[in-house]
């Protein structure tokens, strides 16, 4: 399910993240374990983006109320070899897969929205950063927690860790990218923006905390990852033809 999907089954969403997201910090709380809670940038006001959210913001009450041990990382548009396909259809392998099949690749809006695209390995790197340094990377108790957190959340925010490639490209700069990285020429076409979605939204992480804190720097080039993605659904695309990836 894609996340504009989600839109018309917020109860299930909401379910999932924020029920699923309490059961994982109550065991946080009984066991004492260490959390990272991996989140998204939330930009779009559709049931994912909005119960990533709550999930972000229960994290610091357990932090201010319970003392728990928590990072939270917010992962930015992450592609690579064996991203799935046939159910999520995130852009990369979306696109990929209908180059390989001569379609159009489709874009939702003018294309002049950005996005932060990052390599499964960087991603990968990243997150044992946190590991290896998690007493750096853990939220910390906030002074105004008794204020309004509504007005003062900019003081939690600034905790939060963000990985990304920390390089902004649009979304008609990355078809450009990928046609190079195909070499061939590509047909697009242009659709209205998908439910709880909006055009022209810009996105890219602010690495610099991830960089000071447990040394993340982003090692692969956007062409460099594209070319080993697409190595990998041209291997695969007769499963991808039989709905298995």
């Amino acid at each position: 399910m894609g996340t504009h999907e989600t839109v018309a089954f917020a109860y299930d969403t909401a379910t999932a993240n924020i029920l699923g997201g309490l059961h994982v910090l109550d065991a946080v709380r009984k066991y004492g374990n260490n959390l990272i809670n991996i989140s998204k940038p939330n930009v779009w006001l559709n049931p994912y983006s909005i119960t990533k959210d709550c999930i972000e913001r229960f994290c610091f009450m357990y932090v201010n109320e319970f003392k728990a041990k928590i990072a939270i990382v917010k992962l930015f548009n992450v592609y690579g070899p064996r991203q799935k396909y046939s159910k999520v259809r995130k852009a990369i392998p979306t696109w990929i897969v209908s180059a390989l099949r001569r379609e159009p690749l489709d874009i939702f809006g003018e294309g002049t929205s950005t996005m932060d695209l990052v390599f499964i390995k960087d991603v990968v790197d990243g997150t044992v950063a946190i590991v290896e340094h998690f007493d750096k990377c853990l939220v910390q108790k906030t002074p105004d927690g008794t204020q309004d957190v509504w007005s003062n959340f900019q003081a939690y925010n600034e905790q939060v860790l963000e990985l990304g490639s920390g390089e902004e490209i649009s979304v008609n700069d990355a078809i450009e990218a990928l046609k190079m990285a195909l070499g061939i020429s590509l047909d697009t076409r242009h659709l209205p923006m998908r439910r709880g979605e909006i055009d022209g939204t810009r996105l890219c992480a602010d690495i610099s905390r991830l960089s000071a804190t447990a040394g993340y720097r982003p090692q692969v080039p956007l062409q460099k990852g594209l070319k080993e993605t697409i190595g990998y659904y041209e291997e695969h695309l007769w499963l991808i033809d039989q709905g298995k990836i």
